[in-house]
């Protein structure tokens, strides 16, 4: 009887621990979706009316799979609050997020710096908001939901008007998904994004490449993989 009291102590003892770090999981999550908005004293409200600086969008995104969106808008106080909204058009949707509050040269110089290999081309907003928009639906279809920080860059977007975009966006590659996994995504997070794909698509109805790391576990893959696509966000 005392060896069971014990066994349910420790059964006990380790929901309680489990229930401790979920939340506190949750509360980090929280705090961290709440991120640079809770420091720069605009409310979520008075950044999406906030009037629009620039937009910007990949090149080449429609026939690489991946690049960024942009999204910038001047704020009161003369500062730009910037969204970089990366993309896989492909597959997975927004892969990651961030926002920056920056002055005008800082925001100059900073897509200058860190774009000096992609090519980046101006674009009217509402072209940015049918793009993300489209890549959220096309993902989320396959079962896959945007990067939680993407909550951060979502006042950026929040009132355009995205039917003033008459361009026409296709998502996927030759006609279905097709996954790269990059070097920052895991096996174990490989796996899982291709048994979402096996389960959702079916056998032949989905295409992917697997970086240098290795393949999942039990998948097989062609032997001549090629990894140059340079993903910037890491996958939860």
């Amino acid at each position: 009887m005392g060896k069971d009291k014990k066994s349910l102590q420790r059964s006990r003892a380790k929901k309680k621990a489990r229930t401790a770090a979920r939340k506190k999981q949750q509360k980090q999550n929280q705090n961290r979706s709440s991120g640079i908005l809770a420091t720069i004293g605009f409310s979520r409200r008075e950044i999406g009316e906030a009037p629009i600086h620039v937009a910007y969008v990949a090149a080449e995104i429609m026939e690489t799979g991946f690049g960024h969106v942009i999204v910038a808008r001047q704020l009161p106080d003369a500062r730009i609050i910037a969204g970089f909204i990366l993309l896989d058009v492909y597959c997975l949707g927004v892969k990651d997020a961030r926002v920056a509050v920056l002055s005008p040269m800082e925001f100059e110089q900073t897509v200058a710096k860190h774009y000096q290999v992609t090519q980046l081309r101006a674009v009217d907003a509402a072209y940015t908001r049918k793009l993300v928009d489209g890549a959220i639906a096309y993902a989320r279809d396959l079962g896959f939901e945007p990067h939680r920080d993407f909550r951060q860059a979502e006042p950026l977007l929040a009132t355009i008007d995205a039917s003033e975009c008459t361009e026409e966006f296709v998502y996927g590659k030759d006609g279905k998904p097709f996954f790269v996994s990059g070097p920052f995504i895991s096996v174990a997070r490989s796996r899982q994004i291709i048994e979402q794909l096996q389960r959702r698509c079916g056998d032949g109805g989905f295409d992917y490449l697997v970086g240098l790391h290795g393949p999942p576990e039990g998948v097989e893959f062609d032997e001549d993989i090629d990894d140059e696509l340079d993903d910037e966000g890491e996958e939860d």
